[in-house]
This record gives C-alpha cells, sequence and structure tokens, in this order.
C-alpha cells in the first residue's frame, strides 16, 4: 500500500528587473533626498529594482516575517531582517534598515522606532517593517516617521 505525503504549496519567486548603481551615485541619491545623521553604505555597488517590483517583493517578503517579540525581536530587529531577506532572495541591496522617530498617533509622541528605507533608483521610500499584511509605502517626508540613521547593503 502507498502512502502520500501532503506539502505545502510551493511558492514561488516573483521574477524582479534589477539595474545596478554605484555607491557614489546612491550616497548621492540618499543625501539628495534625505538629511541623515548616520549614514552607513555597506557595499560597492548596488541592484535596484524599478518602482513597480517593489510591491511583488514586500508582498513576498512580508508574508513570512517573524513574530515580534517586544525586546527580544522587536521593530529594528524585523527590520534588518527584512533588508537582509530581500538581499537574499531577490539579490536587490538598496533596501535598508532605518532608525529615527516615529509618532504612532496614540498620545505618547515621537517614540525612537527602526524600519524599512529603500529606492527605486530615483526617490526615497519607506515602509513599516512590522506590517505582515496590509503594509503601507510612504515617502521619505512623511511627518511621522522621520528616520535619521541608515544601513544599506
Amino acid at each position: 500500500m502507498s502512502t502520500f505525503k501532503v506539502q505545502n504549496p510551493v511558492v514561488h519567486l516573483p521574477s524582479i528587473s534589477l539595474h545596478q548603481l554605484t555607491r557614489e551615485v546612491l550616497e548621492t541619491l540618499l543625501v539628495k533626498n534625505w538629511e541623515w545623521h548616520k549614514l552607513k553604505l555597506t557595499d560597492n555597488l548596488y541592484f535596484v529594482p524599478p518602482w513597480e517590483d517593489w510591491d511583488k517583493i514586500f508582498q513576498y517578503e512580508m508574508k513570512s516575517l517573524p513574530k515580534y517579540v517586544p525586546e527580544k525581536f522587536d521593530c529594528e530587529n524585523l527590520a534588518g531582517y527584512l533588508r537582509i531577506m530581500v538581499a537574499k532572495d531577490f539579490g536587490c541591496n538598496v533596501c535598508g534598515d532605518a532608525e529615527g522617530y516615529a509618532d504612532f498617533q496614540d498620545g505618547k509622541g515621537p517614540q525612537r522606532h527602526g524600519w524599512t528605507v529603500f529606492t527605486d533608483g530615483e526617490g526615497l521610500y519607506q515602509v513599516e517593517s512590522q506590517m505582515a499584511t496590509g503594509y503601507h509605502i510612504m515617502d521619505i517626508d512623511n511627518p511621522f516617521y522621520v528616520p535619521d540613521e541608515l544601513v544599506v547593503g
């Protein structure tokens, strides 16, 4: 008698395209769009998807984010995890983990926080790394998220 093993459905990586930017070009873009107190670029060559491919990337990655655990695996850990997984799965190293101040409109005022900043090679955008579903892409000048540190690479 045979037995069948039921497997989870195979999830395929979405197809994206990438173009290259040098460290100098990326740094110029980042500094042109925002004033950073601390900016760390860890590579010399950067691989950048076009705007329309970021939705595919986030749709794929946000589904597998680990659970938020205060003080153990919290906001800055999730931002770092998302940066690493985007590089691992898509070969894209322009998704950075940012830190700064976020105002969650909870009456507590701006609080130190970590989230994700990324680029399509033209603009600079942000996404809340803790949103496993229903993520929302924000412009870099969103007044509720004000990054001052960024690690990209």
